[in-house]
């Protein structure tokens, strides 16, 4: 598969390995980790 970025693949582990309760936060990461 293609990979997109070092960062992107970064930001899988970080929402894979995420708590429930820390969901919020994991996906305010990913949105500055995508959108800058």
């Amino acid at each position: 598969m293609h990979r997109m970025c070092e960062a992107h693949d970064i930001m899988n582990a970080k929402l894979f390995a995420c708590k429930n309760a820390d969901f919020a936060k994991c996906i305010e990461c990913a949105k500055h980790m995508i959108y800058g």
